[in-house]
């Protein structure tokens, strides 16, 4: 799916980013995900006006961020969700040693 494609590297930045910088508080961290999936929805309806994306993958953007917003609000967050996020965060560093790598950065 075009989505998975676009949104997967885009997660992978951000959780790089996140994990480079100081551990913020949760607020922050929330805010900074948020903005994230805001932003991701916007570059997907840009393209989806154009053709470039179907409308599964813009319905599946702003599903992402309405899910993501009412499991902040009501702070939820399960044992399998911090392991898949533990996991998402590894696969970033391990994309980013990749590519540091292959551009002799390693």
């Amino acid at each position: 799916m075009k989505f998975s494609r676009i949104l997967a590297p885009a997660l992978a930045l951000a959780a790089v980013a996140l994990a480079a910088a100081e551990v913020p508080d949760r607020a922050q961290i929330v805010r900074e995900r948020d903005a994230i999936l805001v932003r991701i929805a916007a570059v997907l309806e840009e393209r989806h006006h154009t053709g470039a994306v179907d409308d599964a993958a813009l319905f599946a953007a702003r599903l992402a961020l309405a899910e993501f917003r009412a499991r902040a609000e009501a702070g939820l967050a399960d044992e399998v969700e911090r392991l898949r996020a533990t996991d998402d965060l590894l696969a970033a560093r391990q994309a980013l040693a990749e590519w540091q790598a292959r551009e002799g950065k390693g």
